[in-house]
């Protein structure tokens, strides 16, 4: 089951953002597997608390542990750490990514007047008078909704995204914004 018209103009709608949200992610995955680190999650910050704890709940000393085996699980415990982040950037990157892609190319299947009323109406978010004159069409309200409806309609078919990776991307971007 595949997304329906409402949902296909929420994600025409979401459209220009996802992409932004897509392209962020990439950078952050990027920059993640280059340094080891993004901005949540400092490889040091996390070998400090699990090799150190808290200080702040016991009056007892603390000494730096000694190295062997205790220090080798503080390690492994960070690089699991980093590598769940890694997959769940990935997860999102590929999820988003995929509806990304599928959009882009529904949209290549519309002419160029229905490709300008989408970006506009969509991506832009204009009123109608604005759409008609930014066309230089001499067509009124009702023609350019109609073209604009039987555009949706016409990527529909083409995109193929489930009503669940919608709701994910429109979630990871709710949750990051």
């Amino acid at each position: 089951m595949y997304i329906k018209y409402p949902q296909a103009e929420e994600l025409l709608k979401s459209y220009p953002k996802l992409k932004s949200y897509l392209k962020n992610l990439q950078i952050e995955l990027e920059r993640l597997y280059h340094e080891g680190k993004n901005d949540n999650i400092d490889p040091d910050d996390i070998l400090y608390s699990l090799a150190i704890g808290n200080r702040i709940m016991s009056d007892m000393p603390h000494a730096m542990p000694s190295p062997g085996d205790k220090m080798t699980n503080v390690i492994r415990a960070k690089d699991r750490i980093i590598s769940e982040e890694i997959r769940k950037l990935m997860q999102n990157i590929l999820t988003i990514g995929e509806v990304v892609e599928k959009t882009t190319s529904a949209l290549t299947c519309l002419t160029t007047q229905e490709r300008r009323i989408i970006e506009l109406k969509y991506f832009e978010d204009m009123p109608w008078k604005d759409i008609l004159r930014e066309t230089d069409n001499c067509i009124g309200i009702l023609q350019g909704k109609r073209i604009r409806r039987s555009a949706v309609e016409k990527i529909l078919p083409l995109l193929r995204i489930k009503p669940e990776q919608l709701e994910f991307c429109i979630e990871r971007m709710r949750e990051n914004a």
